[in-house]
């Protein structure tokens, strides 16, 4: 008989005792488990940093893209052709001086080089150089480089065909922008802002060629897009309903263009003295356009306000 109930340890003791196996098999779970969850939390850990560092690097890559974009969009071959045909003809006078030429000699040197480049089109020769060595290299290093990451390849396509059109090189810029859509649509969907800008861009593009029933539905496309996405009162919706008015007045559909116009200036369009001298709404000047220009003026004036 005891003196006392058995304490919690004596029972623990016997009931060891009398179940070895099935508390050996347990304790050596409790070591795997506990291990497990050691080895997952070292794992987890490794897995954060490995992902921050990803995540890093992806913004570092973006951050590089965004400075190359804005380094290709603001290429100028007009001042790049002058700054060509200056640099040859000081390099020229350089050799001559340095050869031991007087002055006049230089003078004349300089004289008959003017006289033998006066038909080249400084401009053009800019523009082989800019098409060769920067934009063809840099569609080069997109084929061979991004075709693992493209949304960057897109973006980067996008800022090449831009760059393209605005020097002119309508088919070039094409190829760019068709495959920026293309992979924007497959890899961002059709309501991604990337994906609208990209279609917006190419559809600019159709009207510097004067394809305007290429370019309306884009435009429209993406419209309607931003309307149900980001609202009428949205800038960028604003911008695509000016830009519709401008189109359907260039398609001679001047009651179209004013119903475009008349919601752009509701949703807050607001560039008055560039919607009076735009070229593409010429055909809808009178008193009608009067008061949407002045309309667009109360917008610039309550926005600077706010």
């Amino acid at each position: 008989m005891l003196a006392s109930p058995p304490s919690t340890a004596y029972r623990a003791k016997k009931f060891v005792k009398r179940h070895t196996w099935g508390v050996a098999a347990a304790a050596v779970g409790v070591l795997v488990l506990i291990a497990f969850a050691a080895t997952m939390a070292v794992q987890a850990k490794r897995i954060a940093v490995e992902r921050d560092l990803a995540e890093q690097a992806q913004a570092d890559l973006e951050s590089v893209v965004e400075f190359q974009a804005g380094m290709l969009s603001e290429t100028d071959p007009e001042a790049m052709g002058r700054r060509l045909m200056d640099d040859l003809s000081d390099r020229v006078a350089e050799a001559h001086r340095a050869g031991g030429s007087s002055e006049a000699q230089v003078a004349s040197s300089l004289s008959t080089l003017d006289a033998l480049v006066r038909g080249v089109n400084a401009t053009d020769l800019a523009l082989g150089l800019v098409d060769e060595d920067i934009l063809g290299r840099a569609v080069a290093t997109l084929d061979e480089k991004f075709g693992d990451q493209p949304v960057i390849d897109a973006r980067l396509r996008r800022t090449i065909g831009e760059t393209y059109r605005k020097l002119g090189r309508y088919e070039r810029a094409e190829t760019q922008l068709e495959a920026a859509l293309a992979t924007c649509k497959r890899v961002l969907g059709d309501d991604h802002p990337d994906t609208l800008q990209s279609s917006s861009n190419l559809a600019i593009l159709y009207w510097n060629q004067g394809r305007y029933a290429d370019a309306e539905p884009l435009f429209l496309e993406v419209l309607e897009t931003q309307k149900r996405v980001l609202g009428n009162d949205h800038p960028d919706t604003v911008n695509s309903m000016y830009n519709q008015a401008c189109l359907a007045a260039l398609l001679n559909e001047q009651a179209d263009a004013m119903r475009w116009l008349l919601q752009a200036v509701g949703g807050g369009y607001a560039a008055a003295d560039w919607m009076a001298q735009d070229s593409d709404l010429e055909s809808l000047h009178g008193p009608e356009f009067d008061a949407l220009v002045e309309r667009a003026r109360k917008n610039a004036a309550k926005q600077r306000a706010d």
